[in-house]
C-alpha cells in the first residue's frame, strides 16, 4: 500500500502543461533479501488528463509516469531510501522550481 508523503502543482505557461506531482513510498515488488522492503517514489500527471477515450481507458489516466528517489552519500556510499518529507520552492519560471526532498 502506498504512504503519501506530499504533493504539489507545477504552473506552467501553457496551462494544458500543467503538472501534478505525488511523492510517496510503497512495497518493493523486488523481495530478493538485499533489495530494500520500500521503495521512495515521485509520479507525475498532467492536471489537464481526463483519461482515456476508448471504454478500455476511459477510467484511467493515459499521463501517468513514477520513477524511484535514491539518495546516495557519494563519500560513504550510503543509501538512504526512506523519503520523509519534500519541500517546494516555487518560481516564477517553472523550469527553476526546486524541489527538495529529505532521506534517512
Amino acid at each position: 500500500d502506498p504512504q503519501f508523503v506530499k504533493a504539489t502543482t507545477l504552473i506552467h505557461e501553457e496551462p494544458h502543461q500543467d503538472k501534478i506531482y505525488y511523492f510517496f513510498r510503497e512495497d518493493n515488488p523486488d523481495k530478493s533479501p538485499e533489495a530494500p522492503r520500500n521503495i521512495s517514489r515521485v509520479a507525475q500527471l498532467c492536471k489537464e488528463d481526463k483519461g482515456g477515450t476508448s471504454s478500455l481507458s476511459a477510467s484511467k489516466w493515459t499521463t501517468f509516469l513514477k520513477a524511484s528517489l535514491i539518495c546516495v552519500d557519494p563519500v560513504t556510499k550510503g543509501n538512504f531510501n526512506w523519503l520523509q518529507d519534500v519541500f517546494f520552492v516555487p518560481a516564477s519560471n517553472w523550469r527553476k522550481s526546486k524541489v527538495y526532498g529529505l532521506f534517512t
